[in-house]
Parts: C-alpha cells; structure tokens; sequence
C-alpha cells in the first residue's frame, strides 16, 4: 500500500477524532471509516506493531445482536483508554507524516527496513484537544 495511502486515512482518522461527538464514538467512526480495512503488513515496519495492537484492542470484546466488534470493544473502554487509543492514532499519523516528508525515511519504509521503533512522542496539546 502506497504510503501517501496510508498517511491520508490516518488524516481522515484524526479529523474524525477531532469531532464533535463523544470521544468513544469519535474512535468507533475513525476506525470503521478509515482504519478498519489496513492490513498490518501494509503498515511500516516502524509502526507494523502499534497498529496490530490497536487493530487486537478493537476487536477485543464479542459484540451484541446488530453490533461490530469495535463498537463493542470501544463501549466497554473507559475513556482514559479510548483517549490512548486515539493518542496512538495521532501518533501512528505523526510518524507517517514524518516518514512521507523525509526522502530517506520514505524510502526506508517502502522497502520495510525500519527497525522496531518507539511512537514518535507528540505534543500532549494536540492529543488533550482532541480528546
């Protein structure tokens, strides 16, 4: 998957998150909309782990008649835990952006040569405006 792909549905992602409804329906609509459908392998390697972890947590919980999985998952969350998700989110998004804009990194990435890394630490402003 072309890395400009995956950057732009983390965009959509964080915009959602950055919505008006409630910080569990923000994540549901971000991850059913925009994230639900990546397949790990298409991640970077640098974030492949971040994301499995997210893409387990929001299928956690089996879910009720005429519900998914994430909804399901998300409901029984408290919202400290949906806000680290969400934080996650912004910063799998942070580093993509970081990987697009650095012709090195991006061509690191498409060959999947990057080790294991850490999540790029993000301003806490950003992430406490979108929660």
């Amino acid at each position: 998957m072309p890395m400009n792909f995956l950057t732009h549905r983390f965009f959509s992602a964080v915009r959602i998150c950055s919505g008006d409804l409630t910080i569990k329906q923000r994540l549901i609509n971000a991850w059913m909309a925009h994230l639900d459908d990546i397949n790990p392998a298409d991640m970077p390697q640098c974030q492949r782990q971040n994301f499995t972890e997210l893409r387990k947590v929001m299928y956690e919980r089996n879910p009720l008649p005429q519900e998914t999985a994430p909804q399901a998952s998300v409901r029984k969350m408290s919202v400290r835990q949906v806000a680290a998700h969400t934080d996650l989110i912004i910063a799998i998004y942070a580093e993509l952006v970081k990987i697009q804009s650095s012709p090195v990194l991006k061509n690191e990435a498409s060959d999947n040569n990057i080790g294991s890394g850490v999540v790029t630490t993000l301003n806490g402003a950003i992430a406490r405006h979108l929660n």
